[in-house]
């Protein structure tokens, strides 16, 4: 077997121990399912490093895109995958609507979200040859706004702004924000809808010599 058959095996181990972990989250399974897509059309062709969702909570994630090129072996492929674009709006805007009729301002309180425009600049500034971007935009169906965000918490994606209020968020304001999220954006087959788009990442690190 070679080392690079034993890389993507071992990914693969380690692809479906993640999904028996997070199996009961629609989200990060359809996430990991496409990634095992992606792996499967290029089992046996080079080393890697995989990344889901890693890039999502990072701080400073230019500094963390060249430590990942940094981290690759020679002609190592970088497979990533992150929320982006338009994701959650259908939660921030009700949250914000809710916040503003019963305060009269609003507070950030869904992360913004990375433009794959930004991305496309990055991985090259990183270090990474030969990049690739893809986005895929999935539309998730919850019984209401509180099964929503119980999977984001749950999956650790839990608001970090800094720049939030930390004032304590009373149930009112969650109870108005699922009643206009429900008033705006139903599904078709009952419950709420809730857009992810998925942002894939792809990038290579040529040999120096």
């Amino acid at each position: 077997m070679s080392e690079s058959s034993a890389l993507f095996d071992n990914a693969f181990q380690e692809l479906q121990q993640a999904r028996a972990k997070m199996w009961q989250h629609p989200l990060l399974r359809k996430a990991q399912e496409r990634l095992e897509e992606r792996l499967a059309d290029l089992k046996e062709a080079c080393p890697y490093k995989l990344s889901c969702f890693e890039l999502q909570h990072t701080a400073d994630l230019p500094e963390t895109l060249s430590q990942e090129y940094r981290a690759l072996p020679e002609n190592g492929l970088f497979l990533g995958v992150l929320a982006g674009g338009n994701s959650l709006h259908e939660l921030r805007e009700s949250l914000m609507k809710a916040e503003s009729e019963l305060t009269g301002g609003a507070n950030p309180r869904v992360a913004p979200m990375m433009d794959l425009q930004t991305l496309n600049r990055l991985l090259p500034a990183a270090g990474f040859a030969h990049t690739v971007t893809d986005q895929e935009s999935l539309t998730l169906v919850y019984e209401d706004i509180f099964a929503l965000m119980h999977e984001l918490r749950a999956g650790g994606w839990s608001n970090s702004l800094t720049a939030r209020s930390r004032s304590f968020a009373p149930r009112c304001l969650f109870e108005r924000a699922g009643d206009i999220y429900k008033e705006h954006f139903t599904a078709p087959s009952g419950g709420i809808m809730a857009t992810i788009d998925l942002f894939y990442l792809h990038g290579w690190k040529e040999p120096t010599s």
